[in-house]
């Protein structure tokens, strides 16, 4: 009795594993490169596209871990796929996502790319700074790309991701949907390596930090890009505004009830006191973001 009842257990932990694994499988699903920069460049997707590194330096991430991230200077600093050849496609869809800090909004960066075929670059436009997606189309290297985004934060960690499904392109900040736009066209994809802070082709190099780069051979749906931002996201601390209430003239050894009101019905609020004092604090807090809402008084009680 006592053996079926350890492999009931066995098997009720088993099929708890299987489950949570079926529901991260969507993290795996098409994920063509995948560059966490854990102290190196490597590709922890499995599929052998780790970058060279030619003068990014390692630096702390957005968690405060020290030579987890690359920092690019601007200029020169750049990472780039060691495979020769590559018959990598992401016209055909695709998703592309990295964590940038990005220092100023004076000059066009590039991400993450793939030229001739899908890149996701930041772009100064008169003095805007915006991000798109862009996919070259139509056998000739014109690019078709997104409406502009908003400008993503500057000298903070966010994450950026756009998606293409051969119909839409889509972009989102912080797992946000920012813009959709729609495009019809016929893909032309070039033997062009993964550059990761600067282009090989037309520069614009990265001043910033870059961390946690995934490429995606498929369009992520919005839920999915809302969880994977949900998953990389830092802790964080929000502080919360708060108030309590304060009593005053009160009749000493009279017993009252607060109550409190979101409209026009009372409630008991916690249990009666005493007051010992004619002035006396509260000791509950309220969240302000219900100060709208919430009224208070005091009812005398037996």
């Amino acid at each position: 009795m006592k053996l079926i009842k350890l492999l009931f257990g066995v098997l009720t932990i088993t099929a708890a594993l299987a489950m949570q694994v079926h529901a991260q499988e969507w993290l795996t699903n098409g994920l063509v490169a995948y560059y966490p920069f854990n102290g190196n460049a490597n590709d922890e997707s499995g599929n052998g596209r780790s970058l060279a590194n030619s003068g990014a330096v390692l630096t702390t991430d957005r968690f405060g871990k020290p030579n987890s991230a690359f920092s690019f200077d601007g200029s020169s600093s750049m990472l780039l796929q060691t495979n020769n050849v590559d018959s990598l496609t992401l016209f055909d869809g695709c998703t592309l996502s990295c964590w940038v800090n990005l220092t100023d909004n004076a000059r066009n960066y590039s991400l993450v790319r793939k030229d001739g075929d899908a890149s996701i670059v930041v772009w100064n436009e008169y003095g805007r700074n915006s991000f798109y997606v862009e996919a070259y189309t139509n056998g000739g290297g014109f690019p078709t790309y997104t409406g502009f985004a908003e400008a993503p934060p500057l000298q903070q960690w966010c994450m950026l991701t756009a998606t293409w499904n051969k119909t839409n392109f889509v972009q989102y900040i912080n797992g946000q949907k920012k813009v959709t736009e729609q495009h019809s066209a016929v893909g032309n994809t070039l033997a062009a390596k993964i550059s990761i802070g600067r282009s090989p082709i037309y520069n614009e190099p990265l001043l910033g930090n870059l961390d946690d780069v995934r490429i995606y051979n498929r369009a992520l749906s919005d839920s999915e890009v809302q969880q994977l931002y949900a998953i990389e996201q830092p802790p964080r601390i929000d502080l919360i505004k708060a108030l309590k209430p304060s009593c005053s003239y009160l009749s000493l050894g009279t017993n009252y009830q607060l109550q409190v009101s979101a409209l026009n019905t009372w409630t008991n609020e916690g249990s009666p006191f005493t007051a010992t004092n004619t002035s006396m604090v509260y000791p509950q807090y309220w969240d302000v973001d219900n100060w709208g809402q919430l009224f208070f008084r005091l009812q005398v009680s037996p």
